[in-house]
């Protein structure tokens, strides 16, 4: 009866430290889930910078929608600061972004209510003080989407398919109309805006135009959609979102990594390429021809050097601040 107690009282012992060993194993993994978790959030955040200073860089540049209602209606601006305004009688022009005739592409008038009191009180994005919000979910098929297949033709290429129908194709398909439901233009240009599912509440960005070439960016990882506090989700009537749950956005919130950063727009492009230095190479007239970029269109055996060939066309970046804090306003 002794032994017998004895092996009871080690089994049961041994069978204590087990569960204990796998307890611990257990919280183990826990908490090295929650710090990967923190670790991914953290990088989420970071790349977000990269896609903000991005976002600045093109948003110059590219232009805007005019007539929201009309997409064709889309104006090209001139930079941040008009690269045009350079005499003192251009300064009144010198905030951009601005069309060819140097009408601005924004407002200054209040548009935007960000505290949700039902009175706007900042203007719009472009124009200074106002605010880009920009979740980055994936979309099933972004605007203008170029397919990313190599090679359509169906003609054996000795496994080398790199110089077989080079020239970029629409992601939506061709846009001849070959039938009454091919796809069209404007298929191709707006894209399937859907997002893909498990791609929301992951990252965002938001950029806030401080001054004329200034931001402060503010990079996310999280699932509030880049809105900064409840009262601007009431502002924007966008509850819905969050199945108008306040609380259900101050967890989110507070799950969330949020970093900030100032940056300054730049026009300086840098020696980008080296027309300038051909040596009479091609003719001036040539120079400003508008060589076509498809490669099966190019003109062999002559250089097509030109100003539209150049990699930068939106400027640079100047200085990124990493900011310890967050700014008063962002």
């Amino acid at each position: 009866m002794i032994r017998r107690g004895t092996v009871l009282v080690v089994v049961a012992g041994l069978a204590a430290l087990l569960a204990a060993i796998g307890l611990a194993f257990i919280v183990r993994v826990r908490e090295d889930s929650a710090e990967i978790n923190l670790a991914v959030r953290e990088a989420q955040a970071r790349l977000m910078l990269m896609a903000a200073c991005t976002y600045v860089l093109e948003s110059g540049r590219i232009g805007y929608d005019v007539d929201p209602e009309n997409g064709a209606v889309h104006e090209e601006g001139f930079g941040w600061i008009d690269v045009r305004a350079i005499a003192a009688q251009d300064q009144p022009y010198r905030v951009g972004p601005r069309d060819q005739q140097r009408q601005a592409l924004f407002s200054d008038a209040p548009a935007v209510d960000g505290d949700g009191d039902g009175v706007a009180e900042r203007p719009a994005w472009p124009a200074i003080g106002g605010v880009a919000r920009c979740p980055m979910h994936r979309l099933r098929r972004p605007p203008y989407a170029i397919a990313s297949t190599a090679a359509y033709n169906p003609i054996g290429d000795d496994g080398l398919p790199l110089l077989a129908n080079p020239d970029p194709q629409p992601g939506v398909g061709s846009t001849w109309p070959v039938w009454a439901g091919a796809p069209s233009f404007a298929d191709f240009a707006a894209g399937d805006p859907r997002p893909i599912a498990g791609s929301t509440g992951q990252a965002w960005f938001r950029c806030h135009r401080e001054d004329a070439a200034v931001f402060v960016l503010t990079c996310g990882a999280g699932a509030t959609q880049g809105f900064a506090s409840w009262d601007e989700v009431v502002g924007a009537g966008a509850t819905g979102e969050f199945g108008g749950d306040r609380t259900l956005f101050a967890d989110v919130q507070a799950a969330e990594i949020r970093r900030w950063y100032r940056i300054e727009w730049s026009a300086a492009i840098g020696s980008v390429y080296d027309f300038h230095f051909v040596d009479n190479e091609i003719k001036s007239a040539d120079h400003y021809l508008l060589h076509p970029h498809n490669a099966t269109q190019c003109i062999r055996g002559r250089s097509v050097r030109s100003q539209i060939r150049r990699p930068n066309c939106c400027g640079t970046i100047r200085w990124v601040q990493n900011l310890a804090t967050p700014p008063a306003r962002w």
